[in-house]
């Protein structure tokens, strides 16, 4: 538009200033309702806790991806707990409930329950950011690999992948360059090497977590029938799914 000095510098500066402005008015919405439980100790270090720590996540995410990390395992964990399965699950739960007046133990159990099912929801995502399809997930095919997300499909494909095919993909992996042959060979890669079937199986791990948590809160809520099968079409919903 004519501006002067630098582009960028304005871009970032203007980012920063509208992601200060929306945690403002988070702040409006979440207090505009006028609940009385809103003003808990309880429900205040919940909420604290819950935007501390997808703050955490979003930076683990940043400094995963632009450093050189050595052990991705650990990385990809991090990132995948604080910036997903906390925050799209297991937080909002919590404080759901603590609003709702819940009990120490109901919140326990409810904990055990989200849990396991907000790192299934994000396993999920990483198995589809490489074999989705793409005409159901709006991404491309392999778009994790070609963007070198340090997920824990990665993670496991270079613990189980024989060193000198890890030595390849970590030279590859998150070039702009990679070619749509280099993407289909890490994939095979991820198959051969029992990565993918690693990845399913603690899919299917936490989902039975989160199903056996939901049988107890169901016992110490006094859940009806029909309050049951919300746990068990929640749980459905966020693991079987195409994107």
């Amino acid at each position: 538009q004519g501006f002067g000095g630098s582009d960028s510098l304005y871009g970032l500066g203007a980012g920063i200033i509208a992601g200060d402005l929306l945690l403002a008015l988070s702040e409006e919405v979440f207090f505009s309702s006028h609940m009385p439980e809103l003003f808990s100790p309880a429900v205040l270090a919940k909420r604290n806790q819950f935007r501390r720590d997808v703050m955490i996540g979003q930076f683990f995410d940043i400094y995963v991806q632009a450093a050189e990390v050595t052990d991705v395992a650990n990385a990809a964990y991090l990132v995948a707990r604080y910036k997903s399965a906390k925050y799209s699950v297991e937080q909002p739960f919590l404080l759901g409930a603590l609003l709702a007046g819940a009990s120490h133990e109901l919140c326990v159990a409810l904990k055990r329950f989200a849990e396991p099912l907000g790192m299934a929801f994000q396993l999920v995502d990483d198995r589809l950011g490489v074999f989705g399809d793409s005409k159901l997930t709006g991404k491309p095919a392999g778009d994790d690999i070609h963007n070198g997300k340090k997920t824990l499909l990665l993670a496991e494909t270079l613990r189980l992948s024989k060193p000198s095919q890890a030595e390849w993909i970590l030279s590859r992996i998150g070039q702009g360059s990679m070619s749509a042959s280099d993407i289909s060979h890490i994939k095979d890669i991820m198959v051969a090497s029992g990565a993918l079937e690693s990845l399913d199986k603690k899919i299917a791990e936490a989902i039975t977590s989160a199903t056996l948590a939901s049988h107890e809160i169901a016992e110490l809520a006094g859940l009806s029938h029909e309050d049951r099968e919300l746990f068990a079409d929640l749980i459905t919903r966020l693991t079987n799914r195409q994107n």
